[in-house]
């Protein structure tokens, strides 16, 4: 009798247990399989990977941020109901100059349509459009991005997305097949503005680039595959995703799934992370202390980049708040603090992966003369350039004390990044068990013991790529 009361004591603590962990988990999440990611060695991250949710601005105090955060794509929030707010009232120049700001700095900007005005006769909401209005919408979308095509002297907008999170009711109130409509719609309306542009600017083949999707991490297989099947994104370039979660790592693993969901339609590898990022406070249940942000940040980075996401857009700039009391996890995404921009400690983290991920290629890593625990993973990339990256982390709570990597008799310039405020520690500093062709020890504590760092940074240069091969 007492060992089937101890046994029903363990069956209760473990229900318990996974009622609290379900509430806290972001409510988009929906856990759809434990596959071991299936890395994509070969795949290439873009030079201009790293981009910001939330960035754009035209003052030079914001983009002094941006450069040392090392952000290549800027996001501009551009709303339908801001530009035109009555049927024959425009506001068209109303994002000029933070556009043209961004043109200027050397970025490349990205934005949507969304957020409908009241006035549409069928409509009457921000989060929706009956298709009898859809015609408004295409003639809205037509107008801007002909504006910031790059040609008319307003700036440019590189990309541009379609909606926001629409298979959830927060901001689509209408039909999945309305949706579709939509969509279909609106890339049809700028394709065939793409060829007048083509004959009117004397630029042959010119091409809008259009992301479609911003699907959540909980986007049902019913709504994907319908929006597929339905033909709406079939003139789409991309296809993009919000893997919001508790981890780096459920992250990777529901992007590899929704890689594998959309491979069927020609979309593996055309997808990008438009939202991506942690709360350092608030009750979500993705919310991370601060001082775990580095390591979180450079995981997502490594992973995204090794499963070969095109292009990782960080959610976002800076808190949208001061009040410290503020419980709403969505005021606090921020990189930068609202009280005088005061640098979390995710930023130089970011910084790091900014400076050191995009333009390389993800590689296997020769682990010949190493002393590598099977519960450290590496994530090696290389660069044209024969920079290289090698980032090593702990997996699991086993004390990894000791580890040792064999660097590259070829390699020189040998450096290890601080995550938490991008300081190094070179060759000269470390001694010759820190030099080429040497065996360099790491003490990787265990993963998720803030006192001890479970992830390494490691950066050298060798004279030409080391071509290891991908198998």
């Amino acid at each position: 009798m007492s060992n089937f009361l101890n046994k029903c004591r363990v069956c209760l603590a473990a229900a318990i247990l996974f009622i609290l962990s379900a509430c806290e988990t972001d409510l988009n999440e929906v856990p759809r399989d434990e596959t071991p990611l299936a890395l994509s060695y070969g795949a290439a991250a873009p030079p201009d990977f790293a981009g910001m949710m939330h960035s754009a601005a035209a003052t030079y105090t914001r983009y002094t941020f941006l450069n040392e955060l090392g952000v290549q794509w800027v996001h501009l929030s551009s709303h339908w109901d801001s530009i035109q707010p009555e049927e024959h009232y425009w506001r068209e120049g109303l994002n000029d100059a933070q556009v043209l700001f961004a043109q200027k700095m050397g970025k490349n900007m990205f934005s949507s349509f969304n957020y409908a005005p009241g006035w549409l006769p069928h409509s009457g909401k921000e989060d929706y459009v009956a298709e009898a209005d859809l015609p408004y919408l295409v003639e809205y979308a037509r107008r801007i991005v002909r504006r910031y095509d790059g040609y008319h002297g307003y700036g440019k907008i590189h990309a541009w997305c379609i909606w926001n999170e629409p298979d959830t009711e927060r901001f689509w109130k209408g039909t999945r097949k309305e949706f579709y409509a939509l969509v279909k719609a609106v890339i049809k309306g700028i394709r065939e503005q793409d060829a007048e542009l083509a004959v009117e600017l004397g630029v042959p083949g010119y091409h809008t680039t259009i992301v479609a999707g911003r699907l959540t991490a909980g986007v049902s297989d019913e709504w994907l595959e319908g929006l597929f099947d339905s033909g709406a994104v079939d003139d789409a370039d991309f296809i993009s995703y919000h893997p919001y979660t508790s981890s780096a790592e459920k992250a990777a693993s529901l992007v590899q799934n929704f890689k594998n969901r959309v491979r069927p339609y020609g979309f593996a590898d055309r997808v990008w992370i438009t939202e991506f990022g942690f709360p350092t406070r608030g009750t979500s249940g993705n919310a991370v202390m601060e001082n775990a942000m580095p390591e979180n940040v450079v995981k997502s980075f490594t992973l995204f980049a090794a499963l070969g996401v095109h292009h990782l857009m960080w959610y976002h700039f800076d808190d949208d708040t001061l009040d410290s009391e503020d419980a709403d996890s969505e005021h606090w995404f921020g990189l930068l603090d609202s009280a005088g921009g005061r640098r979390k400690t995710g930023y130089w983290a970011y910084a790091l992966c900014a400076a050191h991920i995009p333009g390389k290629t993800y590689r296997r890593f020769d682990t010949a003369g190493s002393d590598i625990p099977a519960s450290v993973q590496t994530h090696y990339f290389e660069g044209a350039d024969g920079k290289c990256l090698l980032v090593l982390w702990n997996s699991s709570a086993a004390d990894t004390a000791g580890a040792r990597v064999k660097l590259p008799e070829a390699g020189s310039g040998f450096l290890r990044h601080d995550t938490r405020d991008a300081t190094t520690v070179s060759a000269d500093d470390e001694g010759t068990a820190f030099a080429a062709g040497s065996e360099a020890v790491f003490d990787l504590g265990k993963n998720g013991a803030p006192a001890a760092p479970s992830l390494v940074f490691l950066t050298w240069t060798v004279p030409s790529p080391q071509n290891q091969g991908e198998s």
